[in-house]
């Protein structure tokens, strides 16, 4: 299967929403920040891979503040910006 198709499967299987943020997302959207984005849970800078099991939706905006942080670490830092308690 090509990295393409993965995107796709990886798009259809998050319903289109972005993992950390939870903002949907369009496939193609003439704004850049509402298009999806794969998101590498461990990044290919630090030995990840293009696994499907490898991969979350992600938006713009959140793949690029995350960039090769940890998965954990940014995880705690949008639990922290959101505020969410519960």
């Amino acid at each position: 299967m090509g990295i393409q198709e993965k995107r796709l499967r990886t798009f259809r299987k998050d319903n289109y929403q972005c993992f950390y943020c939870l903002k949907l997302l369009v496939h193609k959207a003439p704004d850049r920040q509402l298009r999806p984005t794969v998101e590498h849970i461990v990044p290919l800078s630090k030995g990840g891979t293009w696994e499907e099991d490898n991969l979350l939706t992600s938006c713009g905006d959140c793949n690029h503040r995350r960039g090769n942080k940890s998965f954990i670490l940014f995880l705690i830092e949008v639990y922290r910006l959101t505020g969410l308690k519960d």
